[in-house]
């Protein structure tokens, strides 16, 4: 649907940079970033747009904006996947998963880690 409005767009040939703004501001907050940014270059390439440099500042900003929500998601959607793959690693595989369990039960905790090389410290200068 998003695809078909820009086609409509390019067709009408608008040049109006509110409109376009519009339409990208309302493509981002339905989640379509990728069609937002397409429409904020085209908001960029207006010949009104380029001879504002109010208009040019704020479309710049949006277009980084839109950018930097878009990196984010994408740094989101890797992380919840590797934590997802580490999930089901650890559900198909059980004995990693008591294994893991059993490690840090075999560890000290650092409070008895403090607590030991504090009576070291006291024996060596009783000495």
């Amino acid at each position: 649907k998003t695809i078909r409005t820009l086609l409509e767009l390019q067709s009408l040939q608008l040049d109006n940079p509110h409109v376009l703004f519009a339409l990208a501001k309302s493509m981002a907050e339905i989640g379509d970033l990728p069609s937002a940014v397409e429409v904020t270059t085209e908001l960029l390439n207006l010949e009104t747009v380029q001879q504002d440099p109010v208009l040019w500042a704020c479309a710049v900003h949006y277009k980084v904006a839109l950018w930097m929500m878009q990196m984010d998601l994408s740094k989101f959607a890797s992380t919840e996947d590797e934590e997802n793959r580490s999930e089901d690693e650890n559900e198909s595989n059980p004995k990693a998963e008591e294994a893991s369990k059993e490690e840090e039960a075999d560890t000290p905790d650092e409070d008895e880690k403090v607590k030991a090389s504090a009576k070291e410290g006291d024996a060596k200068t009783t000495e």
